[in-house]
């Protein structure tokens, strides 16, 4: 004998099979089925308690989405969390960026005091100068 399966859960199986599992068909499938199972409930019922109650999904959903607009997104809020993630992932680029920019500075003055250095020398063959002054300072001695 195969488990106990509620209500809710059939109907997503039965969608899920009939939409052959392509996201768009089975959400619409699924979400549509189950309101209109829940809608069906309110006919002759108390809203809130018969449908609709405190567990109900749709319930929830819109009880979340006023708390947020009139207390703000909580730290669980989906859409704060990747703000969240994007954020550490910007600082993290921005980190490594700040870090090269250090070394690409430290290696330019490095190499300018190196040429400094040796431009400064007093050349001992007068005649390397041309070839000291073309090579940017690579070939003075």
């Amino acid at each position: 004998m195969a488990p106990s399966v509620n209500e809710e859960w059939r109907i997503a199986a039965e969608c899920g099979v009939s939409s052959g599992g392509e996201p768009v068909s089975f959400a619409s499938c699924t979400g549509g089925r189950l309101t209109i199972r829940e809608l069906t409930k309110c006919v002759g019922s108390k809203i809130g308690e018969d449908c609709f109650g405190p567990n109900n999904t749709i319930r929830k959903y819109y009880e979340n989405m006023f708390n947020d607009l009139t207390h703000g997104p909580s730290s669980s809020n989906e859409i704060v969390k990747v703000v969240n993630v994007v954020g550490q992932g910007l600082k993290a680029v921005g980190d490594g960026l700040e870090h090269a920019g250090s070394e690409v500075a430290k290696e330019l003055d490095r190499q300018k005091n190196n040429a400094q250095e040796r431009l400064s020398k007093p050349l001992e063959k007068p005649l390397k100068t041309g070839e000291c002054i073309l090579t940017f300072g690579n070939s003075c001695g």
